[in-house]
């Protein structure tokens, strides 16, 4: 193919997408913070320096002539690709839209706009502000940073002051400009949409249940593909995807949708245009719609139109690994035994003995996960119950 393609974001996360775009005949160069990126291994060069400065990504863009700019699965450099691929007249999303796809008050703003359903809310920019802006939403409630990542700062409001005064503390600092968001909590089981928009049509792949942890942090615990509820509330749900990113205005890209489904139907939590993270979009998604995800985004980052053929629907189980304290891994038991199990397709650990994990309140503080596919979510479930028994880990 010849394509020069430069990647945004080299870590762990991006580097399975790396190595298959390199697999599939690109040339592959990446950018990263980190000189030790995982992905660098697998890119014909590459630089260190801050992915969210679009002039260093700019001045790497002119150093190795490519042809096209992207990242997977990550919000993050969302905005400096858009900024760089303008000034260098390259195929992406707008300023805009990139600036609209990770700043969760200007989502909510549109979805006013163009009448869809959303929590009520409030933005603050102080303490005393954002005690004001709880007495106003009122109770139950969600305090979050209005531009943060991995569910940083997400926290579930009670009537309690000092709590509550905490977590506007702690959304105010994690925020980049300053910013908290506060809006009416929605109860209900959330669901995931994962897509391609591409010339104006909206492509739903998959909508996949999550099961998350218990207040206040509101953190993924497991996906299952695809999702169990009703075919009425799927429509429902495939309705609000298409209208969002039709409001959105966003083109050639890839989305994730989270929605929390309601006794009055579905609420949006928020949208992004990228993939999800841990490989849902690399190797989920292209196991389960049986489409080559991260090929069809960098056919998109070069401008190149997409075809997607019929979308299957196969399953899935993504259970996340994590610590119900702070403390040291001891030890680490089973993976050989978990490997062996027929439709575990991947086990993955992010520490390892002797290393010190987090009690589970951000998506940073996940031990690893395990993945397990199949044509049937029994076999799925099944997998997964055995990998748990399988699995001992010994934090003290």
């Amino acid at each position: 193919m010849n394509k020069k393609i430069l990647v945004v974001g080299a870590g762990a996360s991006q580097t399975n997408a790396i190595r298959h775009a390199v697999n599939l005949g690109y040339e592959l160069y990446s950018i990263d913070q980190d000189p030790c990126a995982p992905g660098f291994k697998y890119s014909k060069n590459f630089l260190v320096g801050d992915i969210k400065n679009s002039d260093f990504l700019i001045s790497a863009a002119k150093d190795f002539q490519i042809d096209g700019i992207t990242s997977f699965s990550t919000d993050v450099p969302v905005v400096s690709i858009a900024e760089a691929a303008s000034a260098l007249c390259l195929p992406s999303i707008s300023i805009n839209q990139a600036k609209l796809s990770v700043n969760k008050y200007l989502q909510r703003k549109m979805l006013i706009d163009f009448e869809i359903s959303s929590p009520r809310f409030k933005t603050f920019h102080t303490l005393s502000d954002g005690m004001n802006a709880l007495d106003e939403i009122k109770h139950p409630a969600v305090i979050k940073p209005i531009d943060s990542s991995g569910s940083r700062g997400v926290r579930f409001s009670s009537n309690v002051f000092e709590t509550n005064s905490s977590y506007c503390e702690e959304a105010l600092s994690i925020s980049p400009t300053n910013t908290g968001l506060i809006e009416s909590f929605i109860d209900g089981p959330e669901i995931a949409v994962d897509g391609f928009v591409s010339n104006g049509r909206v492509y739903i792949l998959c909508i996949c249940d999550k099961r998350r942890s218990e207040p206040p942090h509101l953190l993924d615990l497991e996906l299952t593909f695809p999702s169990s509820i009703p075919e009425a509330n799927l429509q429902e749900i495939r309705l609000m995807a298409t209208r969002i990113m039709q409001a959105s205005k966003i083109q050639n890209s890839p989305f994730h949708i989270e929605v929390i489904v309601s006794k009055d139907g579905p609420v949006l939590v928020e949208f992004a245009a990228r993939g999800a993270g841990f490989n849902v979009f690399d190797r989920i998604i292209p196991y389960v719609a049986s489409l080559d995800t991260v090929h069809l985004q960098i056919k998109q980052c070069l401008g190149e139109p997409i075809k997607l053929n019929k979308i299957s629907q196969k399953a899935a189980y993504l259970y996340f690994i994590s610590s119900e304290q702070d403390g040291v891994i001891k030890s680490i038991k089973g993976i050989e035994n978990i490997q062996n199990i027929k439709e575990i397709a991947k086990i993955k650990l992010f520490y390892k003995e002797g290393d010190q994990v987090k009690k589970l309140s951000s998506g940073s503080d996940r031990i690893g996960y395990i993945l397990s596919l199949s044509d049937n979510i029994d076999y799925c479930k099944k997998a997964i119950i055995l990998a748990k028994q399988y699995l001992n880990l010994e934090i003290n």
